[in-house]
């Protein structure tokens, strides 16, 4: 288990007497939720569901996504552009975190992570997309109500 050699916001949370929940991949609970509350999932779509059920019950609400992957999958067997696929996920993603900030309580703060993903996608980018990619790094959104 993660012991950082300092402060560990979940940690200083739960012991005093604030509401905390991570939703996200099963190996990033294991190695940074110390004793919050996780809820495992294995899809974008998953967590998301899982968060609407959780964020208006807790101080502070940890959601992870990282789901490209699936969505790229699905792509190669429907007639799409990688440019269209990405408008899509940007889309879909805003609607989520619109949805979960209204869904949020008053006085909550709410963490959006999201990532590369578990593994890397040979994509040969060109034009505009490879400009999306490069652009494309780790993100945390901090949210408070």
């Amino acid at each position: 288990q993660y012991m950082p050699d300092g402060f560990h916001l979940l940690k200083y949370l739960n012991e005093n007497q604030k509401s905390t929940v991570f939703v996200g991949r099963k190996k990033d609970l294991d190695r940074y939720s110390l004793q919050t509350p996780a809820i495992p999932k294995d899809s974008d779509m998953n967590t998301w569901i899982e968060a609407a059920k959780v964020i208006n019950r807790h101080n502070l609400s940890i959601i992870h996504f990282l789901d490209f992957e699936t969505l790229h999958r699905k792509s190669q067997n429907v007639q799409g552009s990688p440019e269209e696929l990405i408008e899509k996920l940007i889309n879909r993603t805003d609607k989520w975190i619109h949805t979960m900030f209204m869904q949020l309580r008053s006085k909550s703060m709410m963490i959006i992570l999201g990532n590369h993903g578990r593994y890397k996608i040979d994509m040969n980018y060109s034009g505009k997309i490879a400009q999306w990619r490069a652009a494309s790094v780790p993100l945390a959104m901090c949210l408070y109500k």
